[in-house]
C-alpha cells in the first residue's frame, strides 16, 4: 500500500504549485529464498515462511530445547516466537511431505531488520552494550551495513532425527549443506554478506572439519546462559563467515561438503554463481 500526499514545492522564493509524493509504507516483501528446496540424494531440505503451518511446532521443538537447558519457557518463547524476517529449513526424507512429524532436523535463518539476534544474544553473555559489541563485530568482519548480516541462531538436530551418533552426524553434514545453499541464495536474493552463527564447540570443529570458511569471533567458549534460572547452560562459540568465501569454496569444491553444497544447488536448478 502507499501513502499518497500531495506537497507544496517551492524553488528560488517562488510557488511552483503541488508535487505529488509517494512514500512507500508496506511490509518489506517475503524473504526471497522461501519455498527454495534444495535436493541432497536421500534427502530434501525444504526453506519455509513465517506463515507456513509447520513452523508454530518447529518453534515448540526449539523452546523445549532451551527449557532442557534451563531457560524458563516463557522467556524462550518470547524470544523465538519473533517470527519477522525469518525462514526455516527443515530436513526431510525425500517421500516425506513436509509435515512436523517428518521433520529430522532444522535450522533458523535470520535476516534484514532482525538478523543481528545473535549478537544481542552474545551481548547478553558479555553483558556488554549491543552497540558496542556490534561496532566490534563490524570491525572485525567489515561489514558496512547490518541489514547485510544474516544470522543463523539455531542448528538443531531433534531427537527423533536419529537415534544413533552416526545417524546424527550425518543430518549434520545435511543441515550444513542445506544452511550453505540458504546462504548462497540469500547473497542473490537478498543481498546478504556475511553470516553469524553461536554454536556448540563440537558443531565448530566440526564445520572446520567439513572445510567450511568460517572465523571465530575470539570470545573463546561461553556459558549460553541468559537468565539466572538456567542452572545447565550449553557451551557456544560465536562465529562468522563470508557468503563470498564460502561461494568460492563450494565453486573450487575445496572439500567434500562444499562439493556437496555446490552439487545440491545445481541439482536443485540453482546456478553456482562464480566469484567476482
Amino acid at each position: 500500500m502507499n501513502d499518497v500526499r500531495r506537497n507544496p514545492i517551492v524553488t528560488n522564493g517562488q510557488d511552483v504549485g503541488d508535487v505529488e509524493v509517494i512514500i512507500d509504507i508496506t511490509e518489506p516483501p517475503p524473504l526471497g529464498l522461501i519455498g527454495d528446496t534444495y535436493l541432497l540424494g536421500t534427502h530434501r531440505g525444504v526453506v519455509v515462511g513465517p506463515d507456513h503451518p509447520i513452523v508454530s511446532g518447529l518453534i515448540d521443538v526449539e523452546v523445549a530445547q532451551l527449557v532442557a537447558l534451563g531457560d524458563r519457557e516463557d522467556e524462550a518463547r518470547q524470544w523465538l516466537e519473533q517470527r519477522g524476517d525469518t525462514i526455516w529449513g527443515v530436513l526431510l526424507a525425500n517421500d516425506d511431505p513436509v509435515e512436523l512429524d517428518n521433520v529430522l532436523g532444522l535450522y533458523r535463518f535470520t535476516m534484514r531488520r532482525r538478523g543481528d539476534r545473535g549478537l544481542r544474544d552474545l551481548a547478553v553473555l558479555l553483558q556488554r552494550r549491543i552497540d558496542d559489541v556490534s561496532s566490534e563485530f563490524r570491525a572485525v568482519t567489515g561489514l558496512e551495513s547490518m541489514l547485510q548480516l544474516a544470522d543463523l541462531t539455531t542448528l538443531d538436530l531433534t531427537v527423533h532425527g536419529s537415534r544413533t551418533m552416526r545417524g546424527r552426524v550425518e543430518n549434520l553434514g545435511r543441515i550444513v549443506t542445506m544452511a550453505g545453499c540458504a546462504a548462497i541464495r540469500a547473497a542473490h536474493t537478498d543481498n546478504m554478506v556475511i553470516w553469524a552463527a553461536m554454536v556448540n564447540p563440537m558443531v565448530n570443529k566440526f564445520l572446520g572439519q567439513a572445510g567450511v570458511p568460517k572465523y571465530e569471533l575470539g570470545y573463546g567458549v561461553l556459558e549460553y546462559k541468559l537468565t539466572q534460572q538456567n542452572i545447565t547452560p550449553m557451551q557456544t562459540m560465536p562465529i562468522w563467515g563470508s557468503i563470498a568465501e564460502l561461494s568460492e569454496a563450494v565453486w573450487h569444491g575445496t572439500s567434500i561438503q562444499m562439493a556437496a553444497i555446490g552439487a545440491a544447488l545445481e541439482r536443485s536448478g540453482f546456478a553456482v554463481a562464480v566469484p567476482t
